[in-house]
């Protein structure tokens, strides 16, 4: 058979194509594309939606937790937010991934602080956080139960105390063998105290670290 493409009257009445065998293997070429190309949008669809069910999850929640404290019920969230219980878990598995998405921000400015910021000035307001935020402290710890979100909050405390700890022993006002992640676990231990006493022990442990 030639390469032509031979043109037949098909019941409708309306031209129908009969491909030769190349012509036949190019068209199957452009529908897969075509597919290919429509499974692309859809999961770019997908994508999008998952973002913006993150993004409302999120702005609900702050709310609700800024109603009803960071112990809010979780169901109260999703329905609030108009968005299944089990859409919720799949985008923030625990409360505490939900939490450290709301104050991502706070976060952020948290640990952004440079060398000269003292120490226990920056470790009073860590207690801050983790007083506000709720049981963050446990994500302190090693843990094979934390998730991303987890990780990416330990990180960014140790990484920002180690910094400080490590600036107040250069310039010789620490003792060389306080660890960060020591201060951050007793610190945080402090976050049920009122302010005047996580003071009062924020002292008694500058104290007990100083190297003088």
């Amino acid at each position: 058979m030639s390469d032509r493409i031979a043109v037949a009257e098909g019941q409708s009445g309306l031209p129908r194509r009969r491909w030769t065998n190349q012509h036949a293997a190019a068209e199957r070429r452009d529908v897969v594309l075509d597919v290919r190309g429509e499974q692309a949008v859809r999961r770019l669809a997908c994508v999008d939606q998952m973002a913006v069910q993150e993004d409302q999850l999120v702005a609900t929640a702050r709310a609700v937790f800024g109603e009803l404290g960071t112990q809010a019920p979780l169901d109260e969230i999703a329905r609030r937010a108009r968005i299944g219980n089990a859409t919720l878990y799949r985008h923030f598995p625990t409360r505490d991934d939900l939490i450290v998405a709301v104050y991502a921000e706070e976060v952020a400015e948290l640990c952004a602080v440079d060398d000269g910021v003292d120490l226990f000035d920056w470790l009073e307001r860590f207690v801050r956080h983790v007083a506000e935020k709720g049981d963050l402290a446990r994500s302190l710890e090693p843990s094979a139960w934390r998730s991303e979100l987890h990780d990416a909050w330990h990180e960014s405390m140790v990484a920002t105390a180690a910094r400080l700890v490590g600036r107040a022993q250069q310039d010789g006002r620490l003792r060389p063998q306080v660890d960060p992640l020591d201060l951050l676990v007793l610190s945080a231990g402090m976050a049920t105290a009122e302010p005047a006493r996580v003071k009062r022990m924020l002292h008694m442990v500058k104290h007990g670290a100083s190297a003088s």
